[in-house]
């Protein structure tokens, strides 16, 4: 297959993938897995996107139909198209790491992810069970919700949830990042939080869960109560308080293990902890801690892991600690952070 992506656009462009992701077809599935393992450069465009066809199926398991979908991802696109005419011209710079090239792209995946409500809303009105909620952070905020059932979310930056006014149609949420869930429990009724790979059901419990793939691995921390992890092929994994389900965006695999405290549940209490991290997942992190961009050429090596622990430390401290222990030189222009060998 000739298929060359330059962003998660492409693929919503790309029908044969739309269509996959729609019906799960265990032929394309092998296909796309297979493309996927070529193509490992493309991952995170490959599950923004996979995202995104996926928001499309939140009022229900059932998948939604084909000429409903053609016309939503028709709509989509347009607003891009739309967000790209009116874009911005940015000032010459030197060259950027891949990932901060499309740093304006990936914004704009988040902004229409938000606006897919309205599009579904449009859409089909009938099929609609009530009116989508819809709440995302910036880089460098934190919010702290209450859901219609007396559920509590602190949501980290750059995440976003969605659900359904009321929760009509059951406590159902979708996530796009990390946030801290503490669960009321309600007669038994399960609450449900859904992600592109894989979702979570309890009844009345307390966990944190990442489905950002620039924070690395994704996972659900369990702190009490009983949490199911299900994957989107059928496989279960149950956790008890301490337990942890690890996901590796990059194989698509699964692990059940324990996980450090202050490294998955510092951050609700401002303890940044890095723990045999990669640079470019550290810069990631530091982005979305500080609210600020890393600019960094993209022939520049960042070889080897990164651990450290900062409480309540401002930037400039977290910069100078990360210098010492990479021999890189980082300079703030402007809200941004430089790179320098």
């Amino acid at each position: 297959m000739n298929f060359n992506p330059k962003d998660e656009f492409d693929f919503l462009k790309n029908q044969q993938f739309v269509q996959w992701v729609n019906h799960q077809r265990e032929k394309d599935t092998e296909m796309w897995h297979a493309w996927l393992q070529k193509n490992s450069d493309k991952t995170e465009y490959f599950h923004k996107a996979r995202s995104i066809v996926n928001s499309f199926q939140y009022s229900g398991d059932e998948k939604i139909d084909d000429s409903k979908l053609a016309s939503i991802r028709k709509k989509l696109l347009e607003e891009f198209d739309d967000q790209l005419k009116t874009r911005p011209i940015p000032q010459k710079k030197a060259a950027l790491s891949r990932r901060k090239t499309f740093k304006w792209a990936a914004a704009a995946s988040i902004t229409l992810i938000l606006a897919i409500g309205t599009i579904l809303y449009t859409a089909d009105k009938k099929s609609a069970s009530g009116p989508m909620v819809r709440i995302s952070t910036e880089r460098g905020e934190r919010r702290n919700i209450m859901l219609p059932d007396g559920s509590s979310v602190m949501l980290d930056s750059y995440t976003s949830i969605a659900y359904l006014k009321d929760f009509t149609g059951g406590r159902k949420v979708n996530l796009s990042g990390r946030a801290f869930f503490e669960v009321t429990k309600q007669n038994g009724q399960p609450f449900e939080v859904l992600s592109e790979m894989f979702e979570v059901k309890v009844i009345g419990t307390s966990f944190d869960m990442n489905t950002d793939p620039t924070r690395g691995n994704g996972h659900v921390a369990l702190v009490t109560g009983k949490v199911n992890v299900k994957m989107e092929k059928g496989e279960e994994i149950g956790l008890a308080p301490d337990d942890a389900a690890f996901f590796d965006f990059t194989t698509n695999r699964i692990s059940k293990g324990n996980f450090d405290k202050d490294q998955i549940l510092g951050w609700r209490e401002n303890i940044l902890k890095f723990k045999d991290e990669p640079y470019p997942i550290v810069f990631e992190r530091i982005s979305n801690w500080y609210g600020i961009e890393f600019i960094y050429d993209k022939n520049l090596e960042l070889e080897g892991l990164y651990s450290a622990t900062y409480r309540d430390q401002k930037l400039e401290d977290v910069l100078q600690g990360l210098s010492y222990a990479s021999d890189l030189q980082f300079k703030i222009i402007s809200g941004q952070v430089h790179v320098l060998e």
